[in-house]
């Protein structure tokens, strides 16, 4: 079986064939050091009208190093445009200093269109003294997201609060588009 591929402004539109495609990867470390200020971690432009089908799945993958006050939450929010589809918050983390940390995040075409439907589901994994696991979803109605504008698919981050103690490193990030 052949893969049906279209093109739009240079990028693949992404059919109902079945296929797996690359989107957005981290080519340099990116941290967020002792900022409330949403920091963007990895991000990739989406063209409008560019998910032809509703069967259409994406993954965002982080892997990197946390090291937290005792006390500090980081807040990972996942956005199509300006639309918040999830935000993922920790909850008090330990005092610790270089601890691995994965995110990986979940999703799904729901409906397309001005009034498309996004479901995704996160989880962020922290191998600390006691490994850590939070997690987060939209629920199965998922969220409104206007997929005939162009926008992007991100991940960000900040602290709750400044200090200096609290810092994450996405040094491996990618996102992946599939049917």
């Amino acid at each position: 079986m052949g893969t049906k591929c279209k093109f739009k402004n240079g990028k693949q539109v992404f059919s109902s064939d079945a296929q797996m495609l690359s989107g957005g990867t981290i080519s340099t470390n990116q941290q967020i050091v002792s900022s409330t200020t949403e920091t963007v971690l990895v991000s990739e432009t989406i063209y409008g009208n560019t998910f032809d089908a509703t069967t259409m799945g994406f993954r965002v993958t982080l892997a990197g190093e946390i090291s937290a006050n005792a006390g500090s939450d980081i807040t990972l929010t996942l956005r199509y445009g300006t639309t918040d589809i999830l935000a993922l918050a920790t909850v008090t983390l330990a005092a610790e200093d270089d601890k691995q940390f994965k995110y990986e995040c979940l999703g799904r075409i729901h409906t397309t269109g001005a009034t498309g439907k996004i479901v995704a589901s996160s989880r962020i994994d922290i191998e600390q003294g006691t490994p850590l696991m939070f997690a987060a979803d939209t629920a199965a109605a998922g969220v409104t997201a206007n997929l005939t504008a162009d926008g992007s698919l991100n991940v960000t981050g900040h602290w709750d609060a400044s200090n200096a103690n609290s810092d994450i490193i996405a040094m491996i990030g990618f996102i992946e588009f599939f049917n």
